[in-house]
C-alpha cells in the first residue's frame, strides 16, 4: 500500500471523508468516559432535619430563616466542633444518630446519581464502585476490539461497538437503581473503547505514511474538544439524565454514520492481508479517483504485488502472533509496551478523576484539564515528526512525573497556594496527554497489519488495568482522608511515570519508517533491513529495504502480464 500512496496523494479528497467517522468518535470518547465525574458528583449535604422538627419538610441546605438556623444548629451536630456539620449524623433525644435523609446542595447540580440514590456516608463507597464500572467496561470491550477486529475486519467492528454503545446509552438514560447504573456503566465502557480503537486503526491504514503523525495530531485535537465538552454538557442540562441524552444523541449520530460505506469503508492493508484482493481494488480504485491520481492501473498493480507478498495472500493472526512470539527482542519488546500503557493510562485518568479534590469549581478544573490537552495536541504534532516519537514520549512522560512529584509535595506543605496547585496540575495533565497521545501513534506503528489491532487491543488491556486504578487514587480521600489522600495518589503516579520511562527507553525510534504489513517485514527490520538515507527534501528519511524485491519481481511477471492483458 505504500507503493500507491506514493503515486497519490497521501490524504486526498478520499481520505477527509473516510477519516470523519474516527474523528468524530475521538470527540465522542472523552464525553462518555469522564461522564462519571459529573453524574456521580457528590455535592455538598447534610442530613435532613429529623421530622420532630418543624423545618423537616422544607429544610434546604442554607438556612432560610433565623428560626431554620437555630434547628439546624440544634439538630445537626458538627465535627471537631469546628464549623463544619456533621454529614452523616443528627440529634434526636439527646443521642447522635445516624440519618437516612439528606438535603444536597442544587448550586451546581439539580440531580446526580448520589442525589437520587443517596450514596452518601454509609453507601459513600459505592460511588467508586460505579465509577470503576466505566473502566471495567472499557476492560471488557477489549475483546471486541483485538482479536475480533483482525478476524471480522475494521468496518464490521466498528459496526458492531458503536451499536453496543448507543444501546448502552439508551440503558444509561432509564436506569432506576445503583445496580442498573452499573450494569449500564459496564456497556458503555465496552462500546467506546472498541469504537474508539478500532477507528484509530483505520485512521493509520487509510492514510499514507506522510500523513500518519498528522492525522494522529488531528485525532488529539478531537480528543482534546472532547474533552473540554464534558463539563459545558453538564453546566448546561445539571442532570445527569439531561448528560445522559447528550451522550445519546451524539452516539446515534455516530451511528447512523458507521451504515454509509463511504464513511467507514474496509481498510484495504486488512483486505490484502486476507487474500481479497479484488475488495482491496475496488477501495483503492475509489481513492484514487477521488484523489486524482495520473496513472492508476500501474498503482494497482504494485498493489497487487504486495498483497501477493503477504505469505500467499492471507495472513493469520494466530500465525503472525506465534511467528513473533519467537523473537525474545519482539517479546520483550511488546511486554514494555503493555507496562507504558498501564502506568501512562492510570495517571492520565487518574488526574481526572482527581480533579474533585482540586482547588476550583468542579466545572472549572474539568474544564482546565481539558483545554490543557490541547497544547499537548499541538505539542505532539510539532515534536513527533521533528525529534521524532520516542524523544517526546520520553520527554513529555518525563516532565509530567516531576510536576507531579512537585504538586504531591505542595499539596501537603502549601496547601495554600491554590493557583500553584492549578497550575502544576494542568502542566502534569498536558505532558502526561502528550505520552498517551503518543502511545496509540508509536505502538500502531511499531506493530505489523495482520496484528495490529489484537496488538493494540492487548496493549488496551493493561491500559484499561491501569484506568481501574484511577478511580480509586482519584477518591482516596474515602479511605485516608483529604489531608494526605490526593498527594498519596500523585506521588504514586510520578513514580510509574519516571519507571516507565527508564523501560520505554529500549523501544526503538519509528519516525518515518513505513509500517509492516505482516510479521515477516518486522521480523526483517530485527536484521537491519531498515536503512536512514538523506535527500535535499526531507532530513532522515527512512527506506525500507526489501532483500527479496528482486526475486519477486521476476515471479511475478505472468501475473502482472495476465492482469496488463485484462
Amino acid at each position: 500500500m505504500d507503493a500507491v500512496f506514493r503515486g497519490t496523494s497521501h490524504c486526498g479528497c478520499f481520505q477527509l471523508v473516510t477519516t470523519f467517522l474516527p474523528f468524530f468518535i475521538a470527540v465522542v470518547a472523552p464525553v462518555h468516559i469522564l461522564g462519571p465525574i459529573f453524574v456521580l458528583y457528590v455535592p455538598n449535604h447534610r442530613c435532613r432535619l429529623p421530622p420532630s422538627s418543624a423545618w423537616s419538610a422544607n429544610d434546604s441546605i442554607l438556612p432560610a430563616s433565623p428560626e431554620h438556623a437555630a434547628a439546624i444548629s440544634d439538630f445537626i451536630p458538627t465535627v471537631d466542633n469546628s464549623s463544619e456539620f456533621d454529614t452523616c449524623h443528627y440529634r434526636l433525644n439527646g443521642s447522635v444518630t445516624a440519618c437516612s435523609d439528606w438535603i444536597f446542595d442544587s448550586e451546581q447540580f439539580e440531580s446526580t446519581i448520589v442525589t437520587e440514590y443517596k450514596l452518601v456516608c454509609s453507601r459513600q463507597k459505592l460511588t467508586t464502585i460505579l465509577s470503576t464500572c466505566t473502566f471495567g467496561g472499557l476492560l471488557c470491550g477489549i475483546f471486541i476490539s483485538g482479536m475480533l477486529s483482525d478476524w471480522l475486519g475494521r468496518r464490521k467492528c466498528l459496526l458492531l461497538s458503536v451499536w453496543l454503545l448507543t444501546l448502552a446509552d439508551v440503558a444509561a438514560c432509564f436506569t432506576v437503581s445503583p445496580i442498573y447504573s452499573a450494569i449500564a456503566f459496564l456497556l458503555v465502557g465496552a462500546g467506546i473503547l472498541p469504537a474508539y480503537t478500532v477507528g484509530y486503526v483505520m485512521l493509520f491504514e487509510l492514510v499514507g505514511p506522510k500523513a500518519r503523525h498528522h492525522v494522529g495530531s488531528i485525532t488529539a485535537y478531537c480528543s482534546a474538544i472532547g474533552a473540554t465538552v464534558p463539563p459545558l454538557i453538564a453546566m448546561t442540562t445539571r442532570s445527569w439524565r439531561g448528560y445522559s441524552l447528550v451522550t445519546l444523541s451524539l452516539t446515534s449520530l455516530a451511528l447512523a454514520l458507521a451504515h454509509l460505506p463511504y464513511f467507514a469503508p474496509e481498510t484495504p492493508r486488512w483486505l490484502l492481508s486476507r487474500g481479497r484482493d479484488s475488495e482491496a481494488a475496488a477501495v483503492v480504485r475509489r481513492m484514487l479517483r477521488m484523489n486524482g491520481a495520473k496513472n492508476p492501473q500501474q498503482l494497482l498493480k504494485e498493489m497487487r504485488e504486495a498483497g501477493r507478498r503477504l505469505t500467499g495472500g492471507t495472513q493469520s493472526v494466530t500465525k503472525s502472533m506465534m511467528l513473533l512470539a519467537k523473537s525474545p527482542n519482539l517479546v520483550m519488546r511488546f511486554c514494555i509496551i503493555c507496562c507504558n500503557w498501564f502506568g501512562v493510562s492510570a495517571a492520565f485518568y487518574g488526574i481526572s478523576m482527581a480533579s474533585k479534590n482540586l482547588p476550583g469549581g468542579i466545572f472549572f478544573i474539568t474544564g482546565m484539564l481539558g483545554l490543557a490537552e490541547f497544547p499537548a495536541a499541538l505539542f505532539m504534532q510539532v515534536a513527533a515528526d521533528r525529534i521524532g516519537r520516542k524523544s517526546t514520549y520520553l520527554t513529555s512522560l518525563a516532565g509530567s512525573g516531576f510536576f507531579m512529584l512537585v504538586l504531591a509535595l505542595t499539596s501537603v506543605w502549601a496547601a495554600g497556594l491554590t493557583w500553584v496547585i492549578v497550575a502544576l496540575s494542568l502542566a502534569s495533565k498536558m505532558l502526561i496527554g502528550v505520552s498517551y497521545l503518543m502511545a496509540y501513534m508509536w505502538t500502531a506503528e511499531l506493530a505489523p497489519t495482520s496484528v495490529r489491532g489484537a496488538v493494540l487491543s492487548i496493549s488496551s488491556l493493561f491500559a484499561r488495568l491501569g484506568t481501574l486504578f484511577a478511580p480509586v487514587l482519584g477518591h482516596l480521600d474515602v479511605f485516608i482522608g483529604k489531608e494526605f489522600g490526593p498527594a498519596v495518589a500523585f506521588l504514586v503516579f510520578s513514580a510509574s511515570c519516571f519507571v516507565i520511562a527508564g523501560l520505554a527507553c529500549a523501544l526503538p525510534e519509528t519516525r518515518g519508517m513505513p509500517l509492516p504489513d505482516t510479521a515477516e517485514d518486522l521480523l526483517k527490520s530485527r536484521r537491519a533491513n531498515y536503512r536512514l538515507t538523506d535527500s535535499t527534501d526531507e532530513k532522515q528519511n527512512t527506506q525500507f529495504v526489501d532483500e527479496e524485491k528482486s526475486k519477486e519481481s521476476d515471479a511475478l511477471k505472468p501475473a502482472d502480464n495476465a492482469i496488463d492483458a485484462a
